[in-house]
């Protein structure tokens, strides 16, 4: 998995940290999961479905690879692996700080 300690995404007109470089997000996870535009949106909700998404699709991935079954892809169980890490990132960042990025008291 490539470095991203440096990549940030634009959060009204400041740089808020995130675990996917600009533009990724947008273009990778429609490729891993048939999502409508509303699925990427930023807020709490669509995230927990997104990643709860994610991870039946990672779970059925590997139950295929398990099987032996014909379908089974190495490389789409490591984007949706890949893809399920940088959302929980993400979750978490989110979390520890405001929606962008300003850190929130105790």
């Amino acid at each position: 998995m490539p470095d991203r300690s440096d990549e940030h995404e634009t959060c009204g007109g400041t740089e808020a940290a995130s675990a996917w470089r600009p533009g990724e997000r947008a273009r990778i996870l429609p490729r891993l999961l048939a999502l409508d535009p509303a699925d990427l949106a930023p807020d709490g909700a669509s995230r927990r479905r997104l990643i709860a998404r994610l991870d039946a699709a990672l779970a059925d991935e590997i139950r295929r690879e398990a099987t032996g079954h014909w379908s089974a892809a190495a490389a789409r169980r490591l984007g949706l692996g890949e893809a399920l890490a940088a959302e929980r990132r993400d979750t978490v960042r989110r979390r520890r700080s405001g929606p962008c990025g300003e850190s929130r008291s105790p």
